[in-house]
Formats: C-alpha cells, structure tokens, sequence
C-alpha cells in the first residue's frame, strides 16, 4: 500500500490527473444480482464508470440469459442493474446484436 500511495502522489505531483476509482464487476456470471445492484447504486451516487466484460463468446451469452431470464440480452443485464450508464467500458463484445448495440449507444 505504502507503493501505491507513493506512485498516486508522484502522479498528482507530476501535474497527471488524479485517479479516480471505476466500478469493475468481473462479469454478470460472477456476480449476484444484489452485488449488482448495489454497484449500480455505488455508480450513480458517486458518478462513477464502469468496466466489464461482454458477450466475449456465445457460451457466455447463452449463460447469462439463463441467469436472468428476465432479462432481453447481456447489455440489458448491465442496464436493469445500473451498470450500463454513460461512459461504461465494455471488453469484447464480440457477440453484441444490433439492438444491444443501439441500448449502448443510447447511453
């Protein structure tokens, strides 16, 4: 700790911008719906980003539907716990669908 503490305070010195902490759910599989949410809740309460993982093969995706059901797509999982806000980075997303690509821009 002391390291990072030493490394954040020669970047604030140094005039580089100050880090900011993001919200980084590995993905959806490893994560319980109320860590989700709270997340999500962590997010816009501090306007914080977001990065995670997305659609990076079509086992994945097939999981993550039988995870939440209720849930139209893998975007729309990070969307109904308000982990798909403006400026959320997503990895991958190799098996995004047109209209999960129109929910991200819509963001």
């Amino acid at each position: 700790p002391k390291a990072l503490d030493a490394a954040a305070h020669a970047a604030i010195a140094d005039g580089a911008p100050t880090p900011v902490p993001i919200i980084t759910p590995r993905f959806v599989p490893t994560c319980s719906s109320e860590l989700m949410h709270g997340l999500g809740k962590l997010a816009k309460e501090h306007d914080l980003l977001v990065q995670t993982h997305i659609s990076e093969n079509k086992d994945e995706v097939a999981w993550v539907k039988e995870l939440h059901p209720d849930c139209d797509s893998y975007a729309a999982t990070y969307d109904a716990h308000g982990l798909l806000r403006r400026g959320t980075l997503l990895a991958h997303g190799v098996y995004l669908t047109m209209p999960e690509l129109e929910l991200i821009k819509a963001k």
